[in-house]
């Protein structure tokens, strides 16, 4: 973690506990559209890509990350309202898709209403390659010990909140958007994907339709 990324984001004194005083992982924080777009420009998408967004609220980022023309992009939320927003969202997003997509086969576009901490959340985490995190400073240090690059090109970006490091993570690039600030986290013994001169210490189922 630099001093750039070190800042706390505090939403109000009860914002990051739940009903009982538990660490909620993902409260609901909807993303800018100007955040979404540069969090999915750091993550450099491509079409062999698997997107994953973590707590993913309404489905915005993860649809977004669709459009991008991934291999697959899945949410995960907990929430049933949230999870059927996200999924109608989706919906949308596939058939928008769909039009845009050269022939080939589809983009695998998944809601998954599970605990980020459950084994679904673990399998889907260990066939991703490009990871979206909005989460609560707990939920920040479990995505840390739950990623594991595994010989995959996987990057990570984080929304307020470093990854803890443990030594196994970097910060390879960092944003400030709005009052937001984006970390791109690669695990140490890979570089940073290839997407022009940004890189660099600069100034975390079920298909649709």
């Amino acid at each position: 973690m630099t001093a750039r990324f070190a800042r706390t984001r505090v939403l109000g004194t009860t914002a990051w506990q739940g009903a009982h005083g538990d660490a909620l992982l993902a409260p609901f924080v909807p993303s800018p559209a100007i955040v979404t777009a540069a969090a999915l420009d750091m993550l450099a998408l491509g079409p062999a890509d698997s997107f994953l967004d973590l707590g993913c609220g309404d489905g915005r980022v993860v649809a977004a990350a669709l459009m991008r023309g991934v291999r697959r992009a899945v949410g995960v939320e907990i929430d049933a309202e949230l999870a059927h927003a996200a999924e109608a969202r989706m919906l949308s997003a596939r058939r928008a898709a769909a039009r845009g997509r050269p022939a080939g086969p589809p983009a695998v576009a998944q809601i998954v209403r599970a605990d980020l901490r459950g084994a679904v959340a673990a399998a889907l985490l260990a066939e991703a390659t490009a990871v979206f995190l909005f989460l609560s400073p707990a939920g920040a240090a479990f995505a840390s010990s739950a990623l594991h690059a595994d010989g995959r090109a996987l990057r990570c970006v984080s929304c307020d909140f470093a990854l803890p490091d443990g030594g196994r993570w970097r910060l390879a690039e960092s944003r400030r958007v709005l009052d937001l600030e984006l970390g791109l986290f690669v695990p140490r013994e890979r570089r940073a994907p290839e997407h022009g001169a940004r890189l660099g210490l600069c100034d975390a189922a079920r298909p649709v339709g």
